[in-house]
């Protein structure tokens, strides 16, 4: 992990913040938000996914592969808040011209998730303590290993 991650890393954990916080945003903005997060979040799980299976597999250390499986957790739970988020939009869908049915049964599933993503959020940010905390107090130094 070097700077440039840990920068895009803490914009990503700003975005979270406010896509998660519609009475801060209000929730025209909160719908398109949690758009653009989860587009630029599927990116970068796109891209690090790759990397921590290989090194899940050959390390097996409890820490790469607790983080490969939050990840994996992550981006499930990720599809389900966006799936949902989507399917009781009141301005994405309308803006796309179309309505979706089913308010009552979507709106618990997009609770629970993003409550879920909170806390697994939370969950990835302690497994990578150990490595962020290096790259704040020594701004030269690198963890060991890169994850």
């Amino acid at each position: 992990m070097d700077r440039r991650i840990l920068v895009f890393d803490i914009c990503l954990f700003a975005g979270l913040a406010a896509a998660l916080n519609p009475t801060l945003t209000g929730f025209v903005l909160h719908e398109w938000l949690g758009l653009a997060f989860a587009a630029v979040l599927a990116v970068h799980v796109a891209m690090r996914l790759p990397v921590l299976a290989r090194q899940a597999w050959a390390l097996r250390r409890p820490t790469v592969v607790g983080d490969f499986l939050v990840s994996v957790l992550l981006f499930i739970d990720l599809a389900a808040c966006l799936v949902s988020g989507v399917l009781m939009s009141g301005s994405v869908l309308a803006t796309l011209g179309l309505y979706a049915p089913g308010y009552l049964v979507w709106n618990p599933i997009h609770a629970f998730t993003a409550k879920a993503m909170l806390a697994l959020g939370i969950i990835h940010v302690v497994l990578h303590w150990p490595r962020l905390r290096t790259l704040v107090r020594r701004p030269g130094a690198e963890p060991e290993e890169d994850v």
